[in-house]
């Protein structure tokens, strides 16, 4: 606690309240808020910390911003209302009758998590977006064919935020699409939008609409 720097360090393992815990450790011993002090979570997938700081979380927008928040900003960029109520996590989800439809990206609960057949088996409609045929894209309605990292540009953030940006090192094989083309077409044939997108729309987006 009298260190003057400290970083304590934890895994997916612990518990919300557990982080919580450390949190309120680290604001008690001033260890926040300044260079080499802090919180860092070592998560267990590919590039987790770019996925929260981008709001791949139920009751978090990109940047953090809470969804019962001021998010005035995205719906004006968005252009769409943003819910005011949190959505369910995987785990909540993954519960059977939790929901009728279920779309799967870069993930396979099945293998990861056995206790998910009941609830996949209850579902009407289940989507993976996947590179394999994993088990759980084996039990899918449609599966839509995702493309490799090694197919697309982009970036992974480090657990201490750097970002880094990558470049294709092939072409696409196949059908191959990247992820956000197909999600960009799926809104388009559902019509929940009629615009057209291009590579970098994200990240010119972000850099003109979002401040941290």
């Amino acid at each position: 606690a009298k260190a003057p720097d400290a970083v304590i360090f934890f895994g997916s393992e612990l518990s919300a309240a557990g982080v919580q815990a450390l949190a309120n450790l680290a604001i008690l011993t001033q260890h926040v808020g300044r260079p080499n002090n802090g919180l860092v979570a070592l998560l267990p997938h590919n590039n987790s910390q770019g996925a929260l700081d981008m709001g791949v979380q139920p009751a978090r927008l990109p940047g953090y911003v809470p969804v019962d928040g001021d998010t005035s900003a995205f719906a004006s960029v968005w252009d769409a209302p943003i819910p005011t109520q949190p959505g369910l996590h995987a785990g909540q989800m993954l519960q059977p009758q939790a929901v009728r439809a279920l779309y799967v990206m870069a993930a396979d609960p099945l293998s990861e998590n056995p206790e998910s057949a009941a609830a996949l088996a209850d579902l009407e409609f289940l989507v993976v977006q996947e590179l394999f045929l994993t088990e759980t894209a084996a039990r899918a309605h449609v599966v839509l064919p995702a493309a490799s990292w090694a197919e697309r540009d982009g970036t992974f953030t480090t657990t201490d935020r750097r970002v880094q940006k990558f470049a294709p090192a092939i072409r696409k094989l196949g059908q191959t699409r990247l992820d956000w083309e197909i999600i960009a077409e799926i809104a388009q044939r559902v019509r929940a939008t009629d615009d057209r997108h291009e590579r970098g729309d994200g990240r010119r987006s972000m850099a003109r609409d979002w401040t941290y």
